[in-house]
């Protein structure tokens, strides 16, 4: 940092995105801290999907290798930890810490990336990265050609549910109560072969971390390979 303990740049998240920035920023010698919580939202992934030269790779073994790219350039530093606050003044901005410390740059990166939220059902956790996912571009190519189950109600579930017929054509709608769409865009859903079951979800069953079956509440068993 400069003498006058201010960096040229803060990053704050060191996924894909943060690294990238402050490889980019070391290369150009500018002085930069990289703090990251390392919680990365793709972490529980088996493999990154659709990252050229990466596609694949556990997300942990691309991190890895970029914090040691990273070690390569002396103007930069990785912290770990998560900024939880901070202000702006003319010269700069400073940055609040988990630590309780605080650190002032010239300018501040945003790279905190996404908070990706499953929904609440019984057994959804335990699968979430692996069977249970959010991203069919992530993870379609995976569960191609199988029964794949879509968590959703409303506009946005006939727009997620055509988008899977790029991956299957085994595609089951489950609103989890009734089915809130108009009747042309039922007609579409149906005109795609897109099954619909409006009945509410129990939990989600088969051995950890697959998943074999849907549990309605009357019992009834979806079989279904992706979700």
């Amino acid at each position: 940092m400069e003498d006058n303990g201010q960096w040229d740049c803060i990053v704050v998240g060191g996924g894909a995105a943060g690294l990238s920035a402050a490889l980019v920023l070391g290369r150009a010698r500018r002085t930069t801290l990289l703090v990251d919580s390392g919680e990365p939202s793709n972490s529980p992934a088996e493999g990154i999907g659709g990252l050229l030269g990466h596609d694949g790779r556990p997300p942990s073994e691309l991190y890895a290798s970029g914090r040691s790219e990273l070690g390569s350039y002396p103007s930069v530093e990785v912290r770990a930890g998560a900024a939880v606050g901070g202000y702006g003044a003319e010269d700069g901005f400073t940055l609040e810490l988990d630590d309780g410390s605080s650190e002032r740059g010239h300018r501040v990166l945003l790279a905190t990336g996404m908070d990706y939220r499953y929904p609440q059902l019984p057994g959804a956790a335990e699968r979430w990265g692996r069977s249970v996912f959010h991203c069919p571009f992530c993870h379609g190519w995976e569960v191609r050609d199988k029964h794949v189950g879509l968590v959703d109600n409303g506009a946005s579930a006939v727009h997620r549910a055509l988008l899977l017929g790029a991956w299957t054509d085994r595609i089951t709608l489950l609103s989890n109560g009734p089915l809130e769409i108009e009747a042309a865009e039922l007609e579409r859903l149906q005109g795609a072969g897109v099954a619909i079951d409006e009945r509410p979800i129990d939990r989600i069953d088969g051995e950890e971390p697959r998943i074999e079956a849907v549990v309605l509440e009357d019992g009834d068993r979806l079989d279904c390979e992706a979700l």
